[in-house]
């Protein structure tokens, strides 16, 4: 919850100053997004019609809100203690994230060639990749 609010200050922050500029450069951008499967399946069903729409705006940078999406993921049990941690699970996932207009493709292509039906979550390095 704290990186959202950082992103959304940010991003007001920019909009307050008028800086277009810090737009285009996107400082403030996700370098990795970590989205669990249920989030990654999420954004690639809703991918077409908020690129579509961005596009058309004229938008540099898109804040990808996929909280929503999060409301059918259930709870889910205590770990149990073992030797060694599975570091996969502990990852925080991104339900929000600013992205580059020109990397949302990336990371759609990106996650439709990840395997989404095995456990764990998905890094895309939105920054070096795209």
């Amino acid at each position: 919850m704290k990186k959202r609010h950082n992103y959304l200050f940010a991003l007001t922050a920019a909009f307050v100053a008028g800086a277009t500029p810090m737009l285009a450069d996107c400082g403030f951008c996700a370098r990795e997004v970590t989205l669990s499967k249920p989030l990654a399946k999420c954004y690639l069903e809703r991918f077409s019609s908020e690129f579509d729409r961005v596009q058309a705006d004229g938008i540099e940078v898109h804040l990808v809100e996929l909280g929503a999406c999060g409301a059918d993921r259930g709870g889910t049990p205590m770990p149990q203690p073992t030797l060694q941690s599975d570091r996969t699970q502990e990852a925080d996932v991104d339900e929000s994230f600013l992205i580059p207009v020109a990397a949302m493709k990336c990371l759609a292509d990106a996650l439709q060639q990840a395997d989404l039906e095995s456990p764990g979550v998905i890094s895309v390095e939105v920054r070096s990749e795209c």
